[in-house]
């Protein structure tokens, strides 16, 4: 919700006077003196309207609907918030102190502030995990970073390290960039300086440094590379900048996709070094995936990891294998859509079951936003590398055929106006593609089947993750799917939302989607295991030790 200037909230009944600045303090004061004398203050009803109670019970009204369409009834706490005060102003303090109480005992012990509770101190321990991993190393931390790499990624991880304190050089991977590249990060510095965000421990901004050549990144303390998502081209560049590199450099590619073990292999690296998955946008989206290569030790992996919390990112490690974790189960995800999307589901329900379940965005609106170039280049890589169940459906074959590319280039599964608006699906769906797409909504029942059809799914692929050590935790997949790919926090995670399901359904619902026509998939070992010993991902079971 945005802020209300002074007015406005007076007008609303949030506040009973305005002052000047200067009289501030004596009118404070004089308030203060006036409510000790009244024996009575506590129960006496006020607020800026009292005098038309319609008014202001119409605010109300207002305020709740705008609060019910935000939250989508999905986080109760607002709505009780602004019940205390309504009771408040219109009872007095005393009622709505009393209200608020019972209004607090009662959300503490929903499910809904459990799982809130949950999330919030996982993060909060991975962050401070790895600045206390880097503390007992006793080695000296990251100051200087070196960015190669003049696209949106690259430039965006620059400004937020200049941004958060660190000393910066960057790199275009060609010239043409160069100037382009310096000229945006200076000024993201410039408007998160006005916009007063402080870096870590409210340091000020780095400086930012100009590489005319590789040479100047010679003397950085950590190097990373985000140029394009092509092995072929990520060789080319660190082939020629690693022999420049101090020894002591950390080297680190940012990647979506490709193995990091398979990279220092082709490239003979001798510098220690990891794998980086930052999310798209970079000031806005927390989780960072950490992969270390064969050759990275112990400390050094906990200067990276400490390097990104004082980004006030979360760094999450995370086993080198096929697409890492989040992007193998929004695969998984984008998939299990496209799929039914070939069995004749109107393609615009997928979205609205998905956002309707809690999904910031449905499967393709986040298609458009990260490009269907990319997610393609992912698909591929996990159908290859995994196999059948990765098969790529029809109409995703369709859509590459037409050029459809995603939100930066205006043209997606949605049109994107320039303000970056969706205006809508785009025609040449049903035009060329004779995909269907409908004018109605959907019922809500068949929007709560849709949404487990796309979601149990990567369920299954999550327990193989945990099943081959992507990761080794259900807590870190959770904290993945909320903080990487926008799973509703309400819900607690995938895993949470698993067990709030139950394993044996979990199994029954994935047996029904994997008859359907498609590819030949199985439940997971790790599932019928599970089920078979009564445990769930967050209980150890009757068989436990």
């Amino acid at each position: 919700m945005s802020l209300l200037n002074a007015k406005k909230a007076l007008e609303l009944g949030i506040v009973d006077e305005l002052v000047e600045k200067d009289d501030l303090i004596s009118r404070a004061e004089s308030i203060c003196l006036e409510l000790a004398a009244d024996p009575d203050w506590k129960t006496r009803p006020h607020g800026a309207v009292p005098d038309a109670p319609e008014k202001q019970e119409k605010y109300f009204k207002m305020m709740e609907r705008t609060l019910r369409i935000k939250t989508k009834g999905n986080y109760p706490a607002p709505v009780k918030a602004l019940e205390s005060i309504k009771t408040g102003l219109t009872q007095g303090i005393e009622k709505g102190h009393e209200f608020e109480a019972r209004a607090f005992a009662e959300l503490s012990f929903s499910e809904t502030a459990r799982n809130m509770i949950f999330l919030f101190f996982t993060t909060e321990f991975y962050k401070m995990s790895a600045a206390a991993k880097a503390g007992k190393q006793g080695s000296a931390p990251i100051k200087t970073v070196g960015i190669i790499g003049g696209g949106i990624m690259g430039t965006n991880i620059a400004s937020w390290a200049a941004i958060r304190g660190y000393d910066v050089v960057v790199k275009a991977a060609s010239d043409a960039r160069q100037d382009l590249m310096m000229e945006t990060v200076t000024n993201n510095v410039k408007r998160a300086e006005k916009a007063d965000v402080e870096g870590e421990e409210g340091k000020a901004p780095g400086s930012i440094k100009s590489a005319k050549s590789f040479e100047d990144l010679a003397d950085v303390d950590l190097l990373v590379e985000a140029c394009a998502e092509v092995l072929e081209t990520k060789i080319d560049i660190l082939s020629k900048v690693l022999p420049i590199l101090k020894s002591s450099t950390i080297v680190a590619t940012n990647t979506s996709s490709l193995s990091v073990n398979e990279l220092v292999e082709k490239l003979g690296a001798k510098h220690e070094f990891f794998g980086i998955h930052f999310f798209h946008p970079v000031d806005r989206m927390p989780l960072v995936e950490v992969i270390p290569a064969k050759n990275a030790g112990k400390e050094s992996q906990s200067k990276v990891l400490a390097f990104l919390a004082a980004l006030d990112k979360l760094p999450l490690p995370v086993k080198d294998s096929t697409c890492f974790l989040v992007n193998r189960l929004l695969c998984c995800y984008i998939n299990e859509s496209a799929r039914l999307v070939d069995l004749g589901t109107a393609i615009n329900w997928i979205d609205d079951a998905a956002i309707d379940f809690g999904m910031p965005l449905g499967p393709w609106g986040v298609t458009d936003e990260v490009g269907m170039d990319v997610a393609l280049l992912v698909a591929d890589s996990l159908q290859d590398n995994i196999g059948e169940r990765f098969t790529k459906p029809a109409c995703l074959k369709g859509v590459k055929d037409i050029g459809i590319i995603g939100k930066r280039h205006g043209r997606g599964l949605y049109l994107w106006d320039e303000s970056g608006r969706n205006t809508g699906m785009n025609p040449d769906l049903a035009n060329l593609l004779k995909l269907n797409v409908s004018e109605e909504k959907a019922p809500p029942e068949e929007c709560k089947r849709l949404a487990q059809h796309i979601l149990l799914p990567m369920i299954d692929e999550a327990a193989r993750c945990l099943d081959e050590k992507v990761v080794r935790r259900p807590r870190e997949v959770d904290v993945a799917t909320v903080m990487g790919m926008g799973f509703p926090p309400f819900r607690g995670g995938l895993l949470k939302y698993a067990d709030s399901l139950g394993i044996p359904y979990v199994i029954e619902k994935l047996e029904e989607i994997y008859q359907e026509p498609g590819p030949h998939r199985e439940v997971s070992s790790y599932l019928k295991q599970m089920a078979a010993t009564g445990r769930s991902f967050y209980s150890s079971g009757k068989d436990a030790d």
